[in-house]
């Protein structure tokens, strides 16, 4: 039911009036709803890259919809990588579903997921 919502959102004339980064937001919603792995993390990532002052909620959701959407999609180090350039701006501690994320991102790397969060585990 979700796709069918949002194919109707993007089929919508007034679409190509919005901003790139406003299409990119419904076409991630899309994404979503289709549970389009390859999409969510791309579309994710561009709009953690070309939006600086998103709000703590927003950058965490797009974070995990990027990690996940790398996740599903086989690619491990591409979710890594978005947690590499994420990490300095998320809240400190990260929240669990996104260190979650961050283990599962960097299996088999030379990276120990959990002494990196022992500190957390209280």
């Amino acid at each position: 039911e979700a796709q069918a919502v949002w194919a109707r959102i993007i089929a919508a004339p007034c679409l190509g009036q919005l901003h790139a980064f406003q299409r990119d937001w419904i076409d991630l919603a899309d994404a979503v709803a289709a549970r389009d792995a390859p999409r969510m993390a791309a579309l994710a990532a561009r709009l953690l890259d070309t939006q600086p002052d998103l709000t703590r909620e927003t950058r965490d959701y797009l974070l995990v919809a990027g990690m996940t959407g790398a996740l599903a999609a086989g690619k491990p180090a591409e979710a890594l990588a978005l947690w590499n350039r994420q990490e300095s701006l998320l809240r400190s501690p990260p929240r669990p579903l996104l260190r979650l994320l961050r283990c599962h991102a960097g299996r088999g790397t030379s990276g120990d997921c959990a002494s990196a969060f022992a500190a957390y585990a209280d």
